[in-house]
């Protein structure tokens, strides 16, 4: 008899209880199963507020392609639902047929196996590689799916819309095809960074580390000295990170240009992190070009003639 009050709860219980960034730390955020609109809206209102964390929705059991991108969009039969469209929420379809504790097989949300691959992911690899593709993808513990997306339900999924499907791939397994938060890109041909789920991970991960050493500064004379010491504890991480592949490139800004006297006389002590995080490939686009017998190449494949 629970209802969606019970999980919302209140400032000790339920997603409230959660809403304290100094008191729990919170990398991702599963409520399997449950597509309430009243919890679906507040699980993303507390996603955007903390701006730390990922919050995996599961859309109802029982829908094609077509109907969960509906009901991710709050459209046609679905417009009493909750439109999902924040960077810190991802969606997966379809659900997964897996064996439970008694050894009954039984469909399961998809949140269940996503998070246990993000885990698994971290611990092997790294938060900004995306969970996804035939590397780090692969579902353990899956039997079977709802249905088999074809390629135009993983166009209708995933094309033109921000729901990862989960597909069949022969000798590979069930595998997670898709690297998207549920943010609508501007401009599709080019979306913004934290439209991919790997990169918004990244960022909650480097926002964890750094909002730390900032928090070992509160209080400490607000002058060059002070700032030095932030930066010199900030540019290693961010260079290590570049180092694995998780940034392309960063800049860490706390002077004169950011610290005003206007701001020490504010008791702050604002800096800037620019961050350009690495991108995932998703589409690969080769040409092959056939030449006679009697044509030769130089060792960068060039024609010689």
């Amino acid at each position: 008899d629970v209802i969606a009050e019970d999980y919302i709860g209140d400032l000790h219980t339920g997603l409230k209880g959660l809403s304290d960034k100094a008191q729990f730390q919170v990398t991702t955020l599963i409520i399997p199963g449950v597509h309430d609109a009243a919890v679906l809206a507040y699980a993303q209102q507390l996603a955007r507020a903390r701006q730390d964390f990922v919050f995996i929705a599961d859309p109802p059991i029982g829908l094609k392609a077509y109907q969960t991108r509906a009901w991710v969009d709050a459209s046609g039969s679905f417009t009493a639902g909750t439109r999902l469209d924040s960077d810190h929420v991802a969606v997966f379809s379809p659900w997964v047929k897996a064996s439970n504790v008694k050894g009954n097989k039984m469909f399961m949300p998809p949140s269940i196996f996503v998070a246990a691959q993000l885990c698994k992911n971290d611990q092997t690899y790294n938060v900004w590689d995306a969970p996804a593709g035939y590397a780090r993808g692969v579902l353990e513990g899956v039997d079977d799916i709802e249905y088999y997306p074809s390629t135009d339900d993983r166009n209708v999924l995933y094309t033109n819309s921000v729901i990862n499907p989960i597909i069949y791939v022969k000798d590979k397994g069930f595998v997670i095809f898709g690297n998207k938060t549920c943010r609508r890109a501007k401009y599709p041909n080019t979306p913004e960074c934290t439209c991919s789920l790997n990169v918004v991970r990244l960022v909650n991960h480097v926002k964890f580390l750094i909002e730390n050493i900032a928090m070992g500064l509160v209080f400490e004379i607000n002058d060059s000295h002070t700032w030095d010491n932030f930066k010199l504890q900030v540019e290693p991480i961010l260079r290590a990170i570049k180092q694995a592949r998780g940034l392309y490139d960063y800049q860490v800004i706390m002077d004169e240009t950011t610290v005003t006297d206007e701001m020490i006389d504010a008791l702050c002590m604002p800096g800037i992190i620019k961050l350009k995080p690495s991108r995932t490939a998703e589409v690969i686009e080769l040409s092959f070009e056939l030449y006679p017998a009697s044509v030769s190449f130089n060792v960068d494949g060039e024609r010689l003639d």
